[in-house]
């Protein structure tokens, strides 16, 4: 069995030279037409109204729920996502300054002593948060206790996903 395709190839186009110009402007109006627009503003109020669903459900983790500390971290990355937004993507360093810095308010938010942040009291800092991160397996949720650092570390993983995902939008 054998199969056979012709084709046809049309030299001229009828209109001549603005047949053709014709045609490219209309390629050129599809193509931009197919290409999604940047809404910053859409994209900013769905991360926002996600965002402040995702941290009413991570509040749930701990009783009483820390709800100031959690809209604290909400504004941040609500902020974060905005002013990474708004710089324009050839400044790279301007985006990872404002995120180390909404990173160390999110400690301060989270329920690290702000003096220690101020003073660079890395070594207790991490001995904290190395308190919490231990304890964590043995804790039944939502969490009823009084241990300080299991809270901060519990608030610390989601300033983490806020922030993360503020940077990514």
């Amino acid at each position: 069995m054998s199969a056979s395709s012709e084709a046809a190839v049309l030299v001229g186009s009828p209109g001549g030279r603005d047949g053709r110009r014709a045609a490219d402007r209309a390629a050129a109006d599809r193509a931009a037409r197919a290409q999604p627009r940047d809404r910053p503003g859409i994209r900013l109020l769905a991360f926002g109204a996600l965002a402040f669903y995702g941290t009413l459900r991570w509040g749930t983790l701990m009783k009483p729920a820390p709800f100031w500390r959690m809209m604290g971290l909400l504004a941040l990355a609500v902020a974060l996502a905005w002013a990474g937004s708004s710089i324009r993507s050839h400044r790279r360093p301007a985006i990872a300054a404002l995120t180390v810095i909404a990173a160390l308010l999110g400690l301060a938010v989270c329920g690290v002593p702000f003096a220690w942040i101020r003073h660079v009291r890395i070594s207790l800092i991490a001995d904290g948060i190395n308190q919490g991160l231990s304890a964590l397996p043995r804790v039944l949720v939502p969490y009823l206790g009084i241990n300080p650092w299991i809270r901060t570390v519990i608030l610390i993983g989601a300033a983490l996903l806020e922030f993360t995902s503020a940077v990514i939008v």
